[in-house]
């Protein structure tokens, strides 16, 4: 076979590969996620560590990087009815200016939606930003607004499961954007002029989040675009498709397309799904990976090599030619963020902070495992000059050759101070007798000692849910301190102001505020996501409890008296459990009406073990993953990470009597935030 001259891919005049360290100005900057830049090596909480900004509101895209300036955007209200683009000092962190500006389609927020996913495009006096309501904005550097376009008026009401999150392309004077969407969807070329349309073409209703390519293919511009679990090319100029390789019954999903030389990779979520094709013979499959997948970051190809990383942190490194699987490695946590390689480096960040850089090769070559204290998931990361920039939803860190550092606050905002007072270790008193009560000084709670034990965890299948059982006799459980209530609001606010994050996004029911301003200081703190819990508990000396941990605490002896804040006894009159049976439809506004609330950490009479609220008013995240019942116990064989979900414990006020108990499980997202989630804190 005669293969054809290929030309690199073409992204605003920049080839494939060639971004300049000092700019990062797309999706996986121009692409490919591939910079020259001398990067760091390696980082901790007090080294390396130049800058960290909050970002108001929450954000899941990539900053973006020109003439020394960082663009990023976020979305803020319940409703994402507010959208934010901020430009940053890239050498201070310091805001330089935001933009607010309204959506076009507010739509509710959650953890299961896009929140500002799309990445912004750059380039000399312009930047382009595109929000998952479908607004595109045009702005200049200093923050002027030159055009803007809504989607929904222009080509119809977007319409998304969990809405609209793919990023812009740019070539030359255009921007190409993939609306994939959970009805019809349409590939569409703009003008960077003006915001007008070029052409528009339709695509399959998906709802991937796969930003496109551009390729110069026999003299022929192409766009390259991830649908039906495979790769559609479209003619640059017209948008007409020339030609489609897909899976049998596949759909997009959210890792986009990967391209090195005349190879283009499309990934799957699924074993055996994910394949590579060449461009000389689109038609054909070059090969087919047997077990490597992704669920969320995109394959990263460099060198003649291809890596995945799967939905449980497991990095599979493939032979780019063949597809032949030449080693895996496990990672601390699974990869949301795309991976970046610099160099003889490859950068892999894990959603919980930590970083593992590996030397690429014929064998796994880990160099370094470099972990932040950040507050959420790692959503992102780009390249800045020498400097790594690396995005959780609410906060922005520079990771930079520093050297050892105090203070790593932007100069407008409250920072982080790794050697204060607050950095010096809790020490936990370790000579009280059991039911002994101790008042913490770091964050002011009540502590209760517990003497320990063993227990049976869980139950009989036919007593309970699939997930609480099989009954598991002989579980022990040392000796430890535990909160004798939920961490409270004053308690938070003491971590925020000395960690200089930011207080949770205030929790609401059906819109309604049920803490305005956050004003009831002896209510559970609620509405944090996983990492922010497990942040405040290892500043107050401890750590989130196992489940094997909190379930001892909870049935103190019994089976857990369902006697706290629940769904039937939180509101002000009384409540027909009843419609828990049925469909969710319009239970929570019938819990609304009622009242339905938390109450005060305390307020309800103690467990034999003298702790209060451990069923109902708020559930509580527990350290344990959701795997098969029931996980190990705090050091033991750690439970294998089959699953991205952590586990909540005990029930609350919107949850009835029946799931207000000491084996009752709930799944959530690492991420998760929920008005009804609390936590409290364990130390040995």
């Amino acid at each position: 076979m005669v293969r054809r001259a290929l030309l690199p891919v073409l992204l605003g005049g920049l080839a494939l590969g060639s971004e300049r360290p000092d700019r990062w100005t797309g999706f996986r900057g121009t692409g490919d996620s591939l910079t020259a830049a001398e990067l760091p090596l390696t980082w901790s909480h007090d080294r390396n560590i130049a800058w960290r900004a909050e970002l108001p509101g929450m954000g899941q895209s990539t900053p973006v990087v020109y003439g020394g300036r960082i663009f990023v955007t976020s979305v803020e209200g319940p409703r994402k009815e507010k959208l934010n683009l901020f430009a940053l000092d890239l050498r201070s962190g310091r805001i330089l200016w935001k933009r607010q500006m309204v959506s076009s389609r507010p739509h509710p927020t959650g953890d299961r939606v896009s929140r500002a996913a799309p990445t912004p495009a750059v380039e000399a006096g312009r930047v382009f930003v595109l929000f998952d309501s479908g607004d595109l904005f045009a702005f200049r550097h200093n923050g002027g607004q030159l055009w803007h376009v809504d989607f929904n008026t222009r080509y119809g009401q977007l319409l998304g499961g969990h809405d609209f999150g793919s990023s812009l392309r740019q070539a030359g004077g255009r921007l190409y954007a993939h609306i994939s969407q959970a009805k019809p969807g349409y590939l569409v070329a703009i003008r960077k002029e003006d915001g007008s349309a070029v052409w528009k073409d339709e695509m399959p209703a998906e709802g991937g989040y796969g930003t496109p390519l551009a390729a110069r293919v026999d003299g022929r511009d192409l766009l390259l675009v991830s649908t039906q679990g495979g790769v559609a090319a479209h003619d640059l100029e017209t948008g007409k498709q020339v030609w489609k390789n897909v899976q049998e019954g596949g759909r997009g999903g959210i890792p986009s397309l990967s391209m090195s030389n005349d190879t283009v990779v499309a990934s799957s979520a699924e074993k055996g799904k994910s394949f590579a094709l060449r461009l000389d013979a689109p038609l054909e499959k070059a090969w087919t990976a047997r077990g490597a997948a992704t669920q969320y970051s995109s394959p990263l190809l460099h060198e003649g090599r291809a890596y995945f990383v799967n939905a449980v942190g497991v990095l599979f490194a493939l032979d780019v030619a063949t597809g032949r699987e030449l080693w895996n490695l496990r990672l601390p946590g699974p990869c949301w963020a795309s991976a970046i390689g610099a160099r003889d480096r490859l950068y892999f960040f894990t959603t919980e902070g930590t970083t593992v850089v590996v030397r690429p090769g014929g064998e796994p070559d880990k160099i370094a495992e470099n972990a932040l204290p950040v507050a959420g998931t790692v959503y992102a990361a780009a390249v800045a000059g020498k400097a790594l920039l690396i995005r959780t939803g609410t906060e922005l860190w520079k990771v930079e050759n520093v050297g050892a550092v105090r203070s790593y606050a932007a100069p407008d905002a409250p920072g982080l101070a790794p050697k204060d007072a607050n950095s010096v270790p809790v020490a936990f008193p370790s000579a009280a007798k059991p039911r002994e009560v101790w008042t913490n000084p770091r964050d002011g709670q009540q502590y209760v000692r517990l003497a320990g034990g063993t227990f049976t965890m869980g139950c009989e299948p036919s007593q309970c849910a699939p997930d609480e059982a099989p009954a598991r006799p002989g579980i022990a459980v040392a000796p430890l301190w535990i909160g004798k209530t939920e961490v409270t609001v004053n308690a938070y606010r003491q971590f925020a102001r000395a960690s200089g994050t930011r207080m949770p996004e205030e929790a609401a029911l059906l819109d309604r505020p049920l803490n305005p301003g956050w004003r009831q200081g002896i209510l559970p703190v609620v509405n944090m996501t996983w990492p922010q819990a497990q942040a405040f508990c290892q500043w107050a000396g401890g750590r989130l409890p196992a489940e094997a941990e909190w379930e001892f605490a909870a049935r103190a002896g019994d089976a857990g008296k369902p006697d706290d804040w629940t769904a039937e006894n939180s509101g002000a009159r009384p409540f027909d459990p009843a419609p828990f049976a049925q469909l969710r439809r319009g239970i929570e506004e019938k819990l609304y009406e009622i009242g339905a609330r938390l109450h005060e950490a305390g307020a309800k009479s103690a467990n034999a073990f003298g702790l209060h609220d451990m069923l109902g008013n708020a559930a509580e995240w527990t350290d344990g993953l959701f795997n098969d019942y029931p996980p190990e116990i705090r050091g033991g064989p750690p439970s294998p990470p089959e699953t991205p979900f952590r586990v909540a414990r005990g029930g609350s006020f919107l949850t009835p009597l029946s799931r207000s108990r000491a084996l009752s499980r709930q799944r959530l997202t690492l991420d998760g935030r929920m008005e009804s989630t609390g936590f409290r804190c364990v130390a040995p």
